[in-house]
């Protein structure tokens, strides 16, 4: 019924125009998101002939005179009469022509977020001829896509990953593509970028039909008057209120940052191929690329060649990899070609990948560094790591890495031993420079190269960021600040009370903090001014759970830091 009103208004509205030799067709369309236009009367000449017509909201096409001009008129609901009119439009129409007239636009163009690219966003009528009613085959369907978001510059338009439509500008319609009926998932991406929006159109069951898709409403609604908000509409050539096209979920994402660190001498530059495609060319031994974004829980083929490469079928080692949504550092790691000695722990050392979950892209405190820990030298044994003699991790077998440790942002020296045995070396580690920062320290390289046809030579590493930065090797201490002399926790572990046991050399205010290797405080005490000489200050850790801690004493000038374990 609303639609024989309408359809028998319009042409009321054109008696006047009766005389002229022919007729054209035309569907008026609302998509002018101006709040204050969301509701309008049409007026054609003085007569209404669409009352309180509502924002996105079509008449069906409908018969006009051809050949003469067409005073087209736009009210406000309220209207009496097309003295009211907002806006007033002349149009000649072609005989046997078919059009769309497309109310588009902002009323008071100064109190709304300006087009991108700089294009008028004043409300008016954009009359698109050559217009279908139908498709032009029975079996198709023919889409015109017309972008009428005005806070939107230029975009292309996706079907699926291919472009189809590129760089259409704010009142601006395509042409007609012509589709097989079936269901399409649609992306708007800014000119030359990648798609911020996808949405179904699912046409399956307008085979022979014509349809127009707008792009409407607000990108920024905040910045728009409270406008409707932006998504993609279909409007048919029946009219009637739009269809909107469901918008589909964004792609959870998996970002991963690669680490090479496969000593494997014909390893030691690479080119890394994902799905047949180049992805990281001429992939040097101990670097790492930028965050790369892939499709969450997908499972993409990873394939390693020489870099003399030219496809994917050079590739030497090929694994299929599918991630859950996170952010993570993935270390190429291990071996290529046969001949190398055995791990002491029995690990395998073939080629793969090996994913730490849950990195960090800075300290959980500012005050802090947090780290892991990754083993990845094949001829390793299990490895404890250790700060002033305690370790801070405890037999680390070959491809295995830690949760995040977080310590105070000062520098230490950290030895690295088999797992219950002697140092083998020691190693600076800057923490002052990387206060608020995170980072990966790795194992990489060959504890004997003779051994393992002379590739690198066993080193510790950092992944700072997108940068590896070699840890150099120590034998004292390099700490900016002094050491208390004579500092420990004891007993070491301990089932319950622990004493902290420390020489001042002066005078001085004295502070103790024990936190989990997490960087959670457990305790916290300030002693005051003490004097200088031997302290032995009591600290319970009764209620605390079984695990690691480190207690930094500061006193005076002079600071310590001691990892200590709780064993019940």
């Amino acid at each position: 019924m609303k639609t024989f009103i309408i359809h028998m208004a319009l042409l009321l509205a054109a008696t006047s125009y009766l005389q002229a030799a022919g007729t054209a067709k035309l569907q008026v369309i609302h998509n002018a998101a101006d709040p204050a236009a969301e509701t309008v009367d049409i007026y054609v000449g003085a007569t209404k002939a669409l009352d309180d017509f509502k924002f996105r909201t079509a008449s069906p096409f409908v018969d006009l005179p051809a050949g003469v001009p067409l005073t087209i008129a736009v009210a406000p609901a309220s209207s009496m009469s097309v003295a009211d009119a907002l806006a007033t439009f002349t149009v000649t129409l072609e005989e046997n022509g078919t059009y769309l007239g497309i109310a588009n636009g902002v009323l008071a163009p100064d109190k709304f977020a300006a087009n991108p690219a700089g294009t008028p966003i004043a409300f008016k009528i954009f009359a698109i001829d050559k217009a279908r009613t139908k498709a032009d085959s029975t079996s198709s369907v023919d889409i015109k896509v017309f972008h009428g978001a005005t806070d939107v510059g230029a975009v292309d338009i996706y079907a699926g990953d291919n472009k189809i439509l590129t760089g259409v500008g704010y009142g601006v319609s395509s042409q007609y593509l012509t589709v097989p009926p079936a269901s399409y998932v649609i992306g708007v991406a800014p000119a030359g970028g990648a798609p911020i929006a996808r949405f179904t159109a699912n046409v399956s069951s307008l085979a022979g039909s014509a349809i127009t898709v707008l792009a409407s409403g607000f990108l920024d609604p905040s910045k728009n008057g409270t406008g409707a908000a932006f998504g993609l509409f279909a409007v048919t050539s029946a009219g009637g209120p739009f269809i909107a096209l469901p918008a589909v979920p964004a792609q959870e994402k998996a970002i991963i940052q690669i680490v090479h660190n496969s000593a494997d001498p014909i390893a030691a530059s690479v080119d890394i191929y994902v799905d047949g495609t180049l992805a990281v060319n001429d992939f040097a031994f101990r670097t790492a690329t930028p965050a790369i974004e892939l499709d969450a829980n997908k499972a993409y083929k990873v394939g390693v060649a020489p870099p003399t490469s030219t496809s994917a079928s050079d590739t030497l080692v090929n694994f299929n990899v599918a991630l859950p949504a996170g952010r993570y550092v993935v270390f190429a790691n291990g071996l290529v070609q046969p001949g190398f000695a055995a791990n002491p722990s029995g690990e395998s050392t073939g080629f793969t990948i090996y994913p730490i979950t849950s990195v960090r892209t800075s300290a959980q405190s500012p005050d802090n560094l947090d780290f892991a820990v990754f083993h990845g030298a094949t001829d390793a044994p299990a490895v404890d790591v250790r700060v002033g003699g305690s370790n801070i991790v405890s037999s680390l077998a070959y491809g295995k890495s830690t949760p995040y440790i977080s310590v105070p942002a000062q520098n230490y020296v950290v030895d690295v031993a088999p797992a219950g045995g002697a140092v083998l070396a020691s190693y600076s580690v800057p923490g002052l420079a990387l206060k608020g920062q995170s980072a990966i320290v790795f194992a990489s390289g060959f504890l004997t190269p003779a051994e393992n046809k002379n590739g690198p030579s066993f080193g510790l590493y950092a992944l700072v960021g997108n940068n590896v930065v070699k840890l150099e090797q120590a034998t004292t201490s390099v700490r900016d600040v002094p050491e208390l002399p004579e500092a420990s926790v004891a007993p070491n572990p301990t089932a319950g009370d622990v004493s902290a046991r420390f020489m001042m050399p002066s005078d001085g205010s004295v502070k103790i903090r024990v936190h989990d290797l997490a960087g959670s405080i457990v305790k916290e005490a300030t002693l005051g001014y003490l004097t200088a000489g031997q302290h032995d200050v009591p600290v319970t850790m009764m209620s605390a759970p079984s695990g690691s801690y480190i207690m930094t004493i500061d006193a005076g000038t002079h600071r310590s830091v001691i990892p200590f374990a709780v064993s019940r």
